[in-house]
C-alpha cells in the first residue's frame, strides 16, 4: 500500500537521525490533507519531535525536509512546510501510478493486510430479549455490527457473529404469562394480563397461532414461554435476514445455565476471593474492592435465581474458552456503567480484561420532514425496524445507520432516505457507482474496448489533472480508511469516505470527458473511472449495501 510504503521510506531515512539525537522516532501520522491544501499526504512528525529536540516545530520540519531530499529512492515531487510544521507531501508520477495499478489489479481484494492477521474475532451485537420484534435502534446496532464484521473479515481476521438469546429468567416468564392471558381474551375468556406483561398488539399474533395449536386444557406456563419464544425468534430472524445479516452461532443463556457454566464460574470466582454472602445472596466483589456494595453486582439472589450478570459472566468467560482471541460487544448506550463490572468480571477470573471491547451506540429518533414519528401500533411502544426497511428499503436503513459514529445521536428522516437526490447520501453515491457503469456502456456502444492487460499502464500517467490526481488519492487512502474503522470499531468512516469519494468522481464528471478524441487518454480515464467503480461497490459491499448499474435519476443531482 502507498501509505505503508511511504511510512517505510520516512522511517528509514530518519531513523538514523533522530538516533544520532538520542530520540526515538516516534509514532507520527500519514493522513489524507483537507481539500484546500495540494498535497498528497500530511504528517505531523515535526509536531513531535519538537519538544525532545526543543525547537519550533516549523525548525523541525525544515530539517526534516532537507534529511528527505537528500534520502534515495525518493518517492515523492515536493515536500512543503504548512502552518506551525506540518510536513506535506506529494506523490510523484511513478508512484501514484503505481498505486492505481495496484488496485486495478487486485480490484475488490484491494485493501486486505498483509500479512493477514491470526487474530480470531467474535462480535455480539443485536442480541434483543426474545420478547417482541425488533424495534429501529436494534435495527442501528445490527447495522453496526455487521458492518463491522464485514470490514474486519474483507481485512483478513477470523470473524464470527453470534446473537446472544436471552431466554432464561423472569422476563422470559412473563412472556409466557402475557400469552396465556392474549390466548384467553381471543377466546372471549376472563383474563388477567401481568403487571409487566408484554402488551403489544403482536401478542395477539402470537396468541392466534398458539389457540390454534393448543386446547386450553394442555396449556401450561412453561410450553406457553417455550412457544412464544420460538414464535418471536422465528420473527427476529426473519427480521434479520431481511435487513442482510446472518449470524453463525445463535447462543442460548438458558443453554448456559442447563450446563452449569454459570455455577462453575460463580464457584471459581468464589475460590478467587471475589465472590462474598451477604442478606442471604451472592455478591460479586472484585479482589481489593472497598465500600459498600452495589445491588447490581448480586450474582444469586436469595430466592436462589442467578442474575443477569452472573449469567454474563458465565457468557463472556465461554467465549475466551471457545478460542476467541477479542471479543466485540455492542451495547446500547445504557450499559455504558456495565462495562467495567462485566471487565472486572474477566480480570477476576483470570481472563486479560482488554480482551473485550465494547461498542455503546445511541438510539435512533425517526422523523418525516423533520418532525418525529409516533410510535407504532402493533408493537404497543416502539417504531419496529421491519416497518422502517418496508418504508425506506434496506440500503437506505443500512446506509443512513452507518453514517454516524456510534455515540452520536441520530435523527432518521424517513422522507430524506426516499429521495432520489443529491440530498440522501446513499442515492448520492450508489448513483456514482451507476453513472460509471453508464459511462462504460456508453463507451461499448461506440466501440471502444477498455484494455485490461499490461498495455493500459503507461497510460496512467496522463492522469495529471488536479481532479485525477484527487481521485487517485482518495482511492490510495480506502485502505487506510479500512484499519482505521478496524481501530475504532465503526463503520461510519468508511459510509463517509464513501461520500466523499462520490463527491469527488462527480466533480471529476463535470468537469472532463472521458471518451474523447485521444485514445490513450480515454483508457487512462477509464482505467481511473474502473478503480473508482471497484472501491465504490467493495465499499457499499461492506456496509450491507448494493452497487446499482442502473438507477432512475428522478430530481436534478446537484455535485
Amino acid at each position: 500500500m502507498i501509505v505503508d510504503a511511504l511510512r517505510a521510506w520516512l522511517d528509514q531515512a530518519l531513523t538514523p537521525w533522530a538516533a544520532a539525537q538520542s530520540i526515538p522516532l516516534p509514532s507520527y501520522t500519514l493522513e489524507e490533507p483537507p481539500g484546500d491544501i495540494a498535497a498528497d499526504v500530511a504528517c505531523n512528525l515535526a509536531m513531535l519531535l519538537a519538544k525532545p529536540l526543543k525547537k519550533s516545530p516549523r525548525a523541525v520540519a525544515q530539517d526534516i525536509e532537507v534529511l528527505l531530499r537528500a534520502a534515495p529512492h525518493n518517492p515523492l515531487s515536493d515536500i512543503a512546510i504548512a502552518g506551525a510544521g506540518f510536513l506535506n507531501f506529494t506523490w510523484n508520477v511513478q508512484t501514484a501510478t503505481q498505486e492505481l495499478q495496484t488496485l486495478l489489479t487486485q480490484k475488490e481484494s484491494y485493501g486486505k493486510l498483509s500479512p493477514l492477521p491470526k487474530e480470531k474475532i467474535l462480535i455480539e451485537f443485536v442480541s434483543a430479549n426474545p420478547t417482541g420484534p425488533l424495534h429501529v435502534g436494534h435495527g442501528r446496532g445490527a447495522a453496526l455490527g455487521d458492518s463491522l464484521a464485514l470490514i474486519l473479515a474483507h481485512l483478513g481476521y477470523s470473524v464470527s457473529r453470534e446473537y446472544y438469546i436471552n431466554d432464561a429468567g423472569n422476563q422470559v416468564d412473563l412472556l409466557g404469562q402475557s400469552l396465556l392471558a392474549r390466548a384467553l381474551e381471543l377466546e372471549n375468556k376472563p383474563f388477567s394480563m401481568p403487571e409487566e406483561g408484554y402488551q403489544g398488539d403482536y401478542m395477539k399474533d402470537v396468541a392466534r397461532a398458539y389457540v390454534q395449536e393448543k386446547p386450553e386444557r394442555e396449556r401450561t406456563p412453561a410450553q406457553a414461554t417455550t412457544f412464544a419464544l420460538q414464535k418471536l425468534l422465528e420473527a427476529i430472524r426473519h427480521d434479520l435476514e431481511d435487513f442482510g445479516i446472518q449470524f453463525d452461532t445463535w447462543y442460548s443463556e438458558a443453554s448456559l445455565v442447563a450446563k452449569g457454566s454459570v455455577e462453575q464460574h460463580v464457584e471459581l470466582l468464589r475460590q478467587r476471593g471475589a465472590v462474598e454472602e451477604s442478606e442471604g445472596a451472592l455478591w460479586f466483589v472484585a479482589p481489593g474492592e472497598e465500600g459498600e456494595k452495589d445491588k447490581n453486582r448480586v450474582l444469586k439472589r436469595r430466592d436462589g435465581r442467578w442474575t443477569y450478570f452472573a449469567t454474563d459472566i458465565a457468557y463472556h468467560a465461554d467465549k475466551l474458552e471457545r478460542g476467541f482471541d477479542r471479543l466485540i460487544d455492542l451495547w446500547g448506550a445504557d450499559h455504558h456503567g456495565y462495562i467495567p463490572r462485566v471487565k472486572g468480571s474477566l480480570q477476576a477470573l483470570g481472563f486479560n480484561p482488554e480482551k473485550l471491547q465494547v461498542l455503546l451506540y445511541q438510539l435512533v429518533s425517526l422523523t418525516r420532514n423533520g418532525v418525529p414519528v409516533s410510535m407504532s401500533k402493533r408493537s404497543g411502544d416502539f417504531i419496529m425496524l421491519r416497518e422502517v426497511v418496508q418504508e425506506v428499503g434496506r440500503d437506505a436503513c443500512r446506509f443512513f445507520f452507518a453514517l454516524r459514529g456510534p455515540n452520536t445521536a441520530f435523527d432518521f428522516d424517513l422522507e430524506l432516505a426516499k429521495k432520489q437526490s443529491a440530498d440522501n447520501p446513499v442515492f448520492y453515491v450508489q448513483y456514482a457507482h451507476a453513472r460509471i457503469c453508464s459511462i462504460f456502456r456508453q463507451a461499448a456502444e461506440k466501440g471502444v474496448t477498455f484494455i485490461q492487460n499490461d498495455a493500459l499502464w503507461p497510460m496512467l500517467s496522463l492522469l495529471a489533472s488536479k481532479e485525477e490526481r484527487a481521485l487517485i488519492r482518495k482511492l490510495a487512502f480506502f485502505p487506510v480508511c479500512l484499519r482505521l474503522c478496524a481501530q475504532e470499531n465503526t463503520p461510519h468512516l468508511l459510509a463517509n469516505y464513501l461520500l466523499q469519494l462520490g463527491r469527488q468522481f462527480h466533480h471529476f464528471y463535470d468537469h472532463h470527458r472521458v471518451l474523447t478524441d485521444d485514445k490513450n487518454l480515454t483508457q487512462a480515464r477509464l482505467a481511473l473511472l474502473d478503480a473508482v467503480r471497484t472501491i465504490l461497490r467493495l465499499g457499499l459491499k461492506l456496509l450491507g449495501v448494493s452497487a446499482p448499474e442502473v438507477m432512475q435519476k428522478q430530481e436534478a443531482l446537484n455535485s
